[in-house]
């Protein structure tokens, strides 16, 4: 079977975008984005490193995808130091972060949904040990704030959905780690559906309003999984991870989720976690992520701050298949 080469030759072409459906072996060079671009298959899922973060932190929040995701606030100490709350808003391109304008909050563990120009938010830790009940919208260019999320503050609480349709769940309270669930349409809240018990502080869930999976949690740190259905929660096989305080990475849906902690990595597939090469550095603490298994980008998600390289570090995820990758001399 003829490969690129053999059909086309060894010139590399110049594009102004990406081809919308090219060949295993293609290269080309992207005009508008400055880069060195290929089609290539990869046998199992490998990871990539890509643009850093402006600012280093972790505990942060996220809209969208690879091509076009947001990291949001987060905590920007060094390793030892105080808590040190972040007001910083990038854009990534999928190779390069940009500062934007800072949010009109400045929290930790801002839970969040949608994407880079469809957006919502709310909750989140704030100086002196409090929590914020506000929550936002985001429109691509700026917040607008909306009606606060029921029952007070929160922090480490999770978001799945869209900005219109979307729940809003767990995290920690003043008086607690309650499982209560708020589903959101943009612009106001509603009791429901509640998780079965308590403990889901720093989860991660992915998924849509009706079809969703919640892994992990805290107090103490758990490996549970509950999927919804409907308006029902249930159950499913446990993560083979554990984290500290529950607070996890993950993209996807439903059936398809990823889920990552520290260095390792694992897929789900609807009924069984399947281990994935594992992240070339950890991310034990709530990175910036969007994406599917197919593709996914973390960035941050480690302690140390912008001196700390790993700190600002962005990797990016290929799925085992045909993609395309950006080619670098590294």
């Amino acid at each position: 079977m003829a490969d690129y080469i053999d059909i086309h030759g060894n010139n590399i072409p110049m594009r102004s975008s990406d081809p919308s459906n090219p060949i295993v072996g293609e290269m080309w060079y992207n005009t508008t984005t400055n880069v060195l671009k290929g089609q290539i298959f990869n046998a199992s899922g490998s990871f990539a490193t890509s643009g850093n973060l402006n600012v280093g932190r972790y505990a942060l929040g996220n809209f969208g995808t690879p091509a076009a995701g947001n990291a949001i606030d987060g905590n920007t100490h060094p390793v030892g130091a105080p808590v040190t709350w972040s007001r910083s808003h990038e854009s990534y391109d999928g190779s390069t972060w940009t500062a934007l304008s800072n949010t009109p909050f400045g929290v930790t563990f801002f839970a969040s949904s949608g994407t880079s120009t469809a957006g919502i938010g709310a909750g989140g830790g704030q100086p002196a040990g409090s929590y914020q009940s506000s929550a936002y919208t985001w429109g691509g260019s700026s917040w607008t704030t909306i009606t606060s999320v029921p029952g007070g503050g929160y922090e480490g609480a999770n978001m799945f959905g869209t900005q219109t349709a979307n729940t809003f769940y767990g995290g920690g309270t003043p008086s607690g780690y309650p499982g209560a669930a708020f589903e959101g349409d943009g612009s106001s809240w509603t009791s429901g559906p509640n998780l079965p018990g308590s403990n889901y502080y720093g989860c991660v869930c992915v998924g849509t309003q009706t079809a969703a999976i919640s892994i992990g949690g805290a107090s103490p740190p758990s490996n549970k999984v509950e999927e919804l259905n409907g308006s029902t929660w249930s159950s499913e096989t446990a993560v083979p991870i554990t984290g500290p305080n529950g607070s996890g990475n993950g993209v996807g849906v439903q059936t398809a989720a990823i889920y990552g902690q520290g260095t390792s990595v694992a897929f789900w597939d609807g009924s069984s976690w399947t281990a994935q090469p594992s992240f070339p550095v950890g991310k034990p603490a709530r990175a910036a992520t969007g994406g599917t298994q197919a593709g996914f980008f973390a960035a941050g998600g480690t302690p140390g701050g912008t001196p700390t390289p790993s700190a600002r570090q962005t990797v990016e995820f290929t799925g085992p298949g045909a993609a395309t990758v950006t080619i670098s001399s590294s």
